[in-house]
């Protein structure tokens, strides 16, 4: 572990009773998101996992700063209204800091005098004494105001947005998905931690066999044949079905494209997954028996799909490259485009990917994701299957999509898996009412060549 990742509470733990050195933790792995523009659960789990802390106080760290980086713009808004001097003026160090105070004035159970006090200490412990007075005037501020902010209707894109902890574009493209209830719906079910769930390999009776062997809780999924749903979050690493192999990695929703992509296939039927890292629905493919080969433009992910295959003890071929250009061979009985997206269904997983997306990326990435389509349609055999996902509930990326394709007049729309919410071409999942993350899938099939 790098120094960077070494928290030195020792002046906290002697200070205080009162989980100072829980929040300068908290601070150090948000801090450490912004300034690498990193994943917030690869920190998390690094720093946490050679820290002095008992377990409650890891959970509250790990707690305290996914939802600051959950809610982000939320705290920001609030602070903006109690900072005079504007929040591009307030070092970094003490914005992070005064936005995990804020998300525990707001949603919190400890009492305010509490937080204030806590707060005031991790800053006087990783900042200096002359930070003290700032974070304490600010934090009673709020604290005083935190009943009378003027917080915008719901009704609107930003009240909405402001309410549930999204960017004010995230909230408008909810409503025109989910209309005004359902949207409301979507975004609450982001905000709340997603389980850990794992695709046996072995059979799944096995596999929960040696769960319940390691004293683990786990149940069938019921979204996917060989889904397994654990009762509590663990490091997937402290598992002996991850290390034997037996198991991987793999939320619900992403097992059914790969359970569905390979429905009715025979054993050795040609598939090639365009979009392939990290590799979990291509060793899927190749778990239900087809001949795959998985394509992606970014060497080091490929590389770790195919090291994932192997330690399955499955054969995949890769090919590096993009997939939209890349030679592939043609005539192939499937093609599964999982294309790159906004990732909106993964924010339970991702706090912090809300906030990095905007709406022009979603017009970007749609370029691309019709270009991989396209290149889809081009590769299958007639009669073949095209089937296509994305982890994202954005009606752009979506239908809209499917229906560029559509239209060029050479797929048809085929049977979609019967769960989710069915739209125009697919179907879309999403937490609020399914057991996984917000994909979205359809299934298309080429058309026989007119001679």
């Amino acid at each position: 572990m790098s120094e960077e990742d070494q928290v030195d509470t020792t002046a906290a733990e002697g200070a205080d009773r009162e989980g100072v050195a829980a929040r300068q933790t908290a601070l150090v792995i948000v801090m450490q998101v912004h300034e690498n523009d990193a994943w917030a659960s690869p920190v998390a789990d690094r720093i946490l996992s050679k820290s002095p802390l008992d377990q409650q106080d890891r959970n509250f760290a790990a707690n305290l700063a996914f939802s600051t980086l959950r809610w982000e713009g939320t705290l920001d808004w609030v602070l903006a209204n109690a900072v005079s001097r504007g929040l591009e003026a307030v070092e970094p160090t003490l914005l992070d800091l005064l936005r995990i105070a804020t998300w525990e004035l707001l949603h919190g159970n400890q009492p305010v005098h509490a937080v204030v006090d806590s707060h005031v200490e991790v800053a006087r412990v990783v900042v200096g004494q002359r930070a003290t007075g700032f974070v304490n005037g600010v934090l009673r501020n709020i604290a005083r105001r935190i009943d009378d902010l003027p917080w915008p209707d719901e009704a609107t894109d930003m009240g909405l947005g402001l309410k549930y902890g999204y960017p004010s574009w995230v909230a408008h493209a909810a409503v025109k998905r989910f209309g005004d209830e359902r949207a409301a719906e979507v975004l609450d079910a982001g905000n709340r931690p997603a389980p850990l769930v794992l695709r046996a390999v072995a059979p799944r009776e096995d596999v929960l066999a040696a769960l319940a062997a390691e004293g683990i809780d786990a149940e069938p999924g019921t979204m996917a044949r060989d889904a397994i749903v654990l009762a509590d979050r663990i490091q997937p690493g402290r598992l002996a079905v991850i290390r034997d192999g037996l198991a991987i990695v793999q939320d619900q929703a992403s097992q059914v494209i790969g359970q569905t992509a390979a429905e009715g296939l025979p054993a050795g039927a040609t598939a090639i997954d365009l979009c392939a890292a990290p590799g979990g629905k291509s060793t899927h493919l190749a778990q239900q028996g087809l001949q795959v080969t998985a394509v992606d433009r970014h060497a080091g992910r490929l590389r770790r799909a195919a090291e994932m295959a192997d330690r399955l003890g499955l054969e995949m071929a890769t090919v590096t490259g993009d997939g939209a250009t890349v030679d592939l061979p043609e005539g192939v009985d499937l093609v599964l485009v999982d294309a790159p997206c906004s990732g909106l269904g993964v924010v339970r997983r991702r706090p912090e990917l809300r906030w990095r997306r905007s709406r022009e990326d979603v017009t970007s990435m749609t370029a691309v994701q019709q270009q991989l389509l396209q290149r889809a349609v081009d590769l299958v055999r007639p009669g073949g299957r095209v089937v296509y996902s994305v982890c994202t509930w954005t009606s752009d990326e979506a239908d809209d999509v499917v229906a560029h394709a559509v239209d060029g007049g050479r797929v048809t729309v085929a049977d979609v898996p019967q769960v989710g919410t069915p739209t125009r071409f697919g179907v879309q999942m999403a937490p609020d009412r399914d057991e996984g993350d917000g994909m979205y899938i359809a299934v298309l099939e080429r058309t026989a060549e007119v001679s």
